[in-house]
């Protein structure tokens, strides 16, 4: 037989030899200096020390205002367009864009035109009526005439009193002033303009009344009612207070948010139309302030934060932020009492155990260990000298 057939079947049968031979031994684990089996204690204590180690720190919720802050608008309490009542060309113009008027203050003149001669004209014709309706009275006596001629005297003094009333309104109309006191913003019409019944004349608006207006999600609108207090804040720092004064009672149909107004104390120099960071204080809610190092984003977008349960393994609770803190966050939706991991919370996954120390202990550990430190150190120098 070949010598390299030979080598080969003696190597393969030394192999078999010598895994044969292992078979029979005990699989409890021995000491490599001593050769003795662990224990299952022991077994365990070493599974213990391969635990990853976090630290936490034990929280408690605290009641804090639950204040919803939103993107709103701050309007004049009324703003309207002045429109023309009757025809004709502007005569007079007694304020400019942008000038503050009282209420009742004449603002704009029309042509009274051919209105003062029709006045005089149809109060000639009613005192023409009035005499033929005496005259008509003094024949019934004398029955001269009968009730119905009598009766259509009446009438026509009715209507001659009709005709100067409605030339007297028409004349009133070319006289244009201010419904209330506020900024007379724009005037559409300049000297000599003609104008129609409808035409716009004048923006004027009310700065003497502001609200604050903005949109609240429907999740939240439950949460309020008319004279609650809402706060503003303009981009330049000033702030606004006043109180909830209208709820809308239809969502917009295209971001289903419902309309709230305010009735707001008013701001002297105060330019209308602004934005406003508003809030708004829906109660008091149970809460807990973290670091914001502390949060973690779930796939799905959710904010959520770890923390050790009882028997020893990570717990992962979804939480909703309330409100920001220059030193951290107020979180909604978690235990009331929570041990939460403050550092190693980025490296645990959810049901994993761990071995956790609390925050104050971990401390209190660290620095007794350099003391053992420093004093092994000073002992060691010690004996060198």
């Amino acid at each position: 037989m070949n010598r390299s057939v030979l080598i080969a079947i003696g190597l393969t049968v030394f192999v078999l030899a010598w895994l044969l031979s292992g078979t029979g031994k005990e699989d409890a684990p021995q000491d490599s200096e001593t050769g003795s089996e662990h224990s299952p204690n022991e077994v365990t204590n070493s599974d213990d020390e391969n635990l990853f180690k976090v630290t936490i720190r034990a929280l408690n919720a605290e009641a804090v205002a639950d204040i919803i802050t939103l993107q709103g608008d701050i309007e004049p309490a009324r703003n309207i367009t002045v429109k023309a009542e009757t025809h004709g060309r502007i005569s007079a113009t007694h304020v400019n864009s942008g000038s503050r008027v009282q209420k009742g203050q004449r603002m704009l003149n029309i042509a009274v035109a051919d209105r003062q001669a029709r006045l005089e004209q149809a109060e000639a014709e009613l005192k023409l009526k009035e005499a033929e309706l005496q005259a008509a009275n003094q024949l019934k006596a004398k029955k001269l005439i009968s009730g119905n001629q009598l009766e259509q005297a009446v009438a026509n003094v009715a209507a001659a009193k009709a005709a100067v009333k409605q030339i007297k309104v028409e004349i009133n109309y070319t006289t244009i002033r201010a419904a209330f006191t506020g900024i007379a913003n724009y005037r559409h019409v300049e000297l000599g303009d003609y104008v129609a019944a409808g035409d716009p004349l004048i923006d004027l608006i009310d700065d003497q009344h502001i609200k604050i207006v903005a949109r609240i999600p429907q999740q939240h609108i439950s949460k309020l009612k008319i004279g609650q207090h809402v706060s503003a804040e303009l981009l330049d720092g000033q702030s606004i207070q006043g109180q909830l004064s209208y709820i809308s009672s239809q969502a917009d149909p295209a971001t289903r948010t419902f309309t709230v107004k305010a009735i707001a104390e008013p701001v002297e120099e105060l330019r209308l139309g602004q934005s406003a960071r508003v809030r708004l204080k829906l109660g008091e809610i149970l809460a807990h302030k973290v670091s914001s190092s502390a949060l973690s984003l779930a796939a799905n977008g959710d904010i959520f934060v770890n923390a050790v349960s009882a028997n020893g393994t990570v717990v992962r609770h979804s939480a909703e932020i309330i409100k920001n803190d220059s030193d951290g966050v107020w979180l909604s939706g978690l235990p009331g009492q929570l041990d939460l991991i403050v550092v190693g919370q980025a490296f645990v996954t959810e049901g994993q155990a761990v071995e956790a120390t609390y925050e104050g202990e971990q401390h209190k550990a660290n620095k007794n260990e350099q003391s053992d430190t420093n004093t092994a150190n000073a002992s060691d120098n010690e004996g060198e000298a």
